[in-house]
């Protein structure tokens, strides 16, 4: 007699596995549970710790993204028997690994696995009858327990037994069970040519091995899920089982992110989300291949979101090498742009699973049915909540890349400082990588590479077009410290050459001056608004004091004949580095009818500018308090000026 549900009668296919597992029905429920994939993915992540981190990424990459949709189910599948695929490629792959203790972890992954799956069996009163050796004798003894009547060996039972026992097979040509309808035609007397891959008999074979013999919960799952696939037409409208498989293959990276230690769980949070990318949305496969090299630097900025939000990823992020953050950006941008839409369509598609189908198996297949329903019950939960976890990582993705934009901004940023105040720095660029750094007078590097174009993003910030590339850029902030020396030097010397009253001040005057200045070209805008350093404002001051000066030595020279006073000597990288930044004043200042720039600073702000009137007022008086660093004094040179009518000869004084 048959079962009878309330979806009616039980197909033959679906009747068939009910009685050969009749009696049994209790490994499914003890094994088919979510605690055994917690296990089970603990006990995974610590054998393939066996291999680096960089090693482990990049093969599940490649089986996400480059080996075809299947491979990850193919992967967990391969675990019934022992074999792990990432551990067996690691070794081909991977030459300079420790084979042996590679081989060890799999072993230990192994002896372990079965050991839990004999322990669990050993918990059940089990039907007694041998399965790993006579299936097909227990078939007949189930069914006559199960009708009353003795049901005699038949054909069909011999064929059972050869399928699930991988025994002799018939020799007869006969239709190969692949869908459900060659199954019932099968059982209604048809010939059955032996196990073929795909075959609903094949996978029962499969999944009899792995209940009696081995021990991967992981892998039994996709086997049922292979069966129900293969009868699956019985239920109506196809559900795509093969895609199931796929957001479950992701939902254990998932676990297995969850069941990882601190630090470690960044990978698996990765690769889970790839997983579902690639599984619904189009073309997404592509455009991943090329982000692979990105994927361990990114592991750890996607753990540090998820468990910190945007200022912890941010922190991640910013400590990306400048030459890995470009693409690590690109990777997690991709991600967070996809992973909500696909969270979407992966819980539509698992209530599909569940309310049409899994409800159906429960009716006409309850050995699998009822565990299978507690088993997507609870991964339903927790794929709601790992859901809500990467739609969080969605929403603060942005503004943690922001925040590390921000920090690696400060971080260059203070190393330029330090490259202004110190003339034995230098900032240099790779031709090659286009990569900048700043370094010591032993080449020993300060502060960690940054991109040279932020060099001229920053730099445009201040003046636009002053500088014209990132190596001219590079020579500006590389002299500074030394022009500065050099410049305050050579003014003071001129000062007090010229017998003027001695008080104390060339450095806060070259600052004064080179805050009018920058003032003045820019609209009235606050050095600090515009991102100037201290030193850098002094060399403005300083580069046009030295312009003024070389021009009043130029026209004494042309009077007398003789030169007064001796240049200020630059080298030619200080000297190139002057020429622009005084061109770019004096050019400024013909539009105002002057020579240099600092008659026009008088004539702008003399008269007008409070802070202006009351500094030379205590330059007269000779009350200015130096606050000059140690690097503009020199032995013999008092830093001195006297009048204003002594430094500008246009003034109004």
């Amino acid at each position: 007699m048959k079962y009878v549900s309330s979806y009616g009668n039980v197909p033959d296919s679906a009747q068939l596995i009910c009685e050969y597992f009749k009696g049994n029905e209790q490994v499914f429920a003890k094994l088919l549970t979510f605690e055994n994939i917690e296990w089970e993915s603990r006990m995974l992540n610590i054998a393939e710790s066996a291999i680096s981190e960089k090693a482990l990424i990049d093969l599940h990459f490649d089986m996400i993204v480059n080996d075809g949709a299947r491979a990850i189910t193919k992967y967990y599948k391969n675990l019934i028997s022992g074999k792990n695929d990432v551990l067996e490629r690691a070794k081909i792959k991977f030459t300079k690994l420790n084979i042996q203790k590679i081989d060890e972890s799999a072993d230990i992954f192994r002896h372990r696995a079965k050991k839990r799956m004999t322990n669990m069996l050993a918990e059940l009163d089990l039907n007694t009858l041998n399965w790993t050796t006579n299936p097909g004798g227990a078939l007949q003894t189930q069914l006559a327990n199960s009708t009353g009547q003795t049901v005699p060996t038949s054909d069909l039972q011999n064929q059972l037994k050869a399928a699930l026992t991988g025994g002799v097979k018939p020799a007869a040509p006969g239709v190969i069970a692949n869908t459900p309808e060659e199954f019932d035609k099968a059982l209604a007397g048809g010939e059955y040519a032996g196990k073929t891959e795909g075959s609903t008999l094949g996978f029962l074979h499969e999944l009899w091995s792995a209940l009696t013999e081995n021990g991967s919960t992981i892998g039994v799952i996709h086997l049922v899920l292979d069966i129900v696939g293969v009868i699956g037409d019985m239920f109506g409208p196809a559900i795509p089982i093969g895609l199931v498989a796929d957001v479950l293959n992701a939902i254990i990276y998932f676990v297995r992110a969850a069941t990882a230690p601190e630090g470690k769980s960044g990978k698996f949070w990765l690769l889970g989300s790839i997983s579902l990318i690639a599984a619904f949305v189009f073309g997404a496969g592509d455009a991943l291949k090329l982000l692979k090299p990105a994927a361990k630097s990114a592991a750890p900025v996607m753990e540090a979101i998820l468990k910190g939000g945007s200022k912890a990823g941010g922190e991640a992020l910013a400590k990306v090498s400048a030459k890995e953050a470009g693409p690590v950006m690109k990777l997690l941008q991709f991600i967070s742009k996809n992973i909500s839409g696909v969270l979407g369509k992966a819980s539509g598609l698992l209530g599909k699973f569940f309310d049409g189908f899994i409800a159906k198996l429960v009716g006409w297949i309850p050995f699998i049915g009822k565990p299978l329903k507690g088993f997507f019950e609870s991964i339903g939960t927790s794929f709601a909540k790992y859901g809500d976890n990467l739609t969080g990582f969605a929403k603060e993705y942005s503004a943690a890349e922001k925040a590390a934009i921000e920090i690696g901004a400060k971080e260059i940023d203070t190393g330029v400082e330090t490259l202004l105040k110190n003339s034995n720095h230098s900032l240099v660029i790779d031709d090659v990588t286009k990569m900048a750094k700043i370094v010591d007078q032993d080449g020993k590097v300060i502060t960690k590479e940054f991109p040279a174009d932020w060099l001229k993003k920053d730099f445009d910030k201040k003046a636009a077009g002053l500088f014209g590339n990132e190596k001219a850029i590079a020579k500006y902030y590389s002299n500074v410290a030394s022009s500065n020396a050099v410049m305050a030097e050579g003014i003071g010397k001129y000062f007090i050459k010229k017998g003027w009253k001695a008080i104390t001040g060339t450095g806060k005057l070259a600052f004064f001056i080179g805050k009018q200045i920058i003032k003045l070209i820019n609209n009235g805008k606050d050095w600090q608004d515009l991102g100037y350093k201290k030193e850098e404002v002094e060399y403005q001051g300083n580069s046009s004091l030295k312009s003024w000066i070389q021009d009043e030595i130029h026209k004494k020279k042309e009077e007398t004949g003789a030169t007064y006073l001796p240049a200020i000597d630059l080298n030619s990288d200080q000297q190139e580095v002057f020429d622009n930044i005084t061109n770019y004043q004096n050019n400024y200042a013909k539009l105002f009818g002057q020579p240099t720039i600092i008659p026009v600073i008088y004539n702008k702000y003399g008269n007008t500018e409070d802070e202006f009137n009351e500094f030379f007022d205590e330059v007269k008086k000779g009350t200015v308090n130096s606050e000059d660093s140690d690097e503009f004094k020199r032995e013999g040179v008092k830093e001195s000026i006297s009048h204003l009518r002594y430094i500008i000869p246009y003034s109004k004084f």
